[in-house]
């Protein structure tokens, strides 16, 4: 299977809403649940304005000859460290072990090098989601450690998370 990134548009709004309702990624996200039209809208909506400042930069993963999508994928840049990009995607349940999150992630670092100056990319992965972290590790991420208490889980309460990080190999001038 080849895939492929393209920037999301009106015609993923079913797509992302059946995803996004999904047990499994409301399960690992933090994403709004109920997750309702108006989220889907909010999230396609925003990806052209966030590209366009250079903020984060949303893709629809698919194939050439597949309509539906197959999972998202957003690079985001750090806040106060303009070399460092951030990660997140969704896999859609028809997609999932076929190796679209990892192949996503390549193609999104492969962006990321070459047409965004990073030198560094970052994924925050729930410690109990092995699935998450053998996509980090597919992609070539290695696990730098656990963050502590780094973000409100669904919950109400304060969740670790592991720190994947992938750094941009340096040009060796003498090869």
């Amino acid at each position: 299977m080849t895939l492929r990134l393209r920037p999301l548009d009106r015609g993923d709004l079913d797509d992302i809403l059946e995803v996004a309702s999904d047990p499994e990624i409301i399960r690992w996200t933090t994403i709004p649940s109920p997750y309702v039209r108006a989220h889907a809208k909010t999230f396609i909506g925003e990806a052209a304005r966030l590209a366009a400042n250079d903020v984060e930069h949303r893709f629809a993963v698919c194939t050439t000859d597949r309509p539906r999508i197959l999972g998202t994928i957003a690079l985001r840049r750090h806040a106060s460290r303009h070399h460092i990009g951030e990660i997140g995607y969704w896999t859609a349940p028809w997609a999932r072990r076929q190796g679209v999150a990892s192949g996503a992630v390549a193609l999104v670092t492969a962006f990321a090098w070459d047409l965004m100056s990073f030198g560094r990319l970052e994924a925050y992965v729930d410690p109990r989601n092995a699935a998450s972290q053998g996509v980090m590790r597919r992609a070539g991420f290695a696990l730098e450690g656990t963050l502590r208490a780094l973000q409100v889980g669904r919950d109400g309460d304060l969740q670790d998370m592991l720190l994947f990080a992938l750094v941009k190999p340096l040009h060796d001038p003498g090869s």
